[in-house]
């Protein structure tokens, strides 16, 4: 069993230096006309179940962040991130109402649907030697008014522009 160990270990380190999206469970996009990539960690957020808010309403906060790693070694850059409204049915939850929060900052209002919301750019990192820098994105619905119960969804992309 010992004697397989580094075996083992060689073929998790093969992954990860090729696939890493596989090994870490994500999403992996590579850019090789400019050798950039951009990584996110978990393919969904799960919202959970809805607390009540102090003044009245409901509110859902993520369970986990959205982590997502991404390097572009060119001059300029930026993240953005862009989506529609939550639906179910016939029935709609406005994307604006969501909030979002990088790291332990404080919350801050999404965009409309069709509005991409700018997560990070070049200017905001101007002495990183690397290039690669990381986000911890935690997202918050709140409800101002009641909405019919049901299985709300929306799909968001991540783009990382480089030029």
């Amino acid at each position: 069993m010992w004697k397989k160990v580094p075996f083992l270990l060689g073929i998790l380190e093969i992954m990860v230096m090729f696939f890493p999206g596989v090994a870490l469970a994500g999403l992996w996009d590579y850019y090789p006309e400019y050798d950039a990539f951009l990584l996110l960690s978990r393919g969904d957020i799960n919202m959970g179940l809805p607390v009540p808010q102090p003044s009245g309403g409901d509110y859902w906060e993520a369970q986990n962040a959205l982590f997502i790693l991404f390097r572009c070694p060119r001059e300029h850059w930026q993240v953005i991130l862009d989506g529609d409204d939550f639906v179910s049915g016939q029935h709609s939850i406005p994307r604006h109402w969501m909030e979002w929060r990088a790291g332990s900052g404080d919350y801050q209002s999404m965009k409309p649907a069709g509005y991409g919301l700018v997560l990070a750019r070049s200017e905001d990192f101007p002495d990183n030697i690397l290039d690669i820098h990381y986000l911890f994105l935690s997202f918050r619905l709140l409800l101002p008014q009641w909405k019919p119960a049901g299985e709300y969804a929306s799909e968001m992309q991540v783009t990382l522009f480089c030029w």
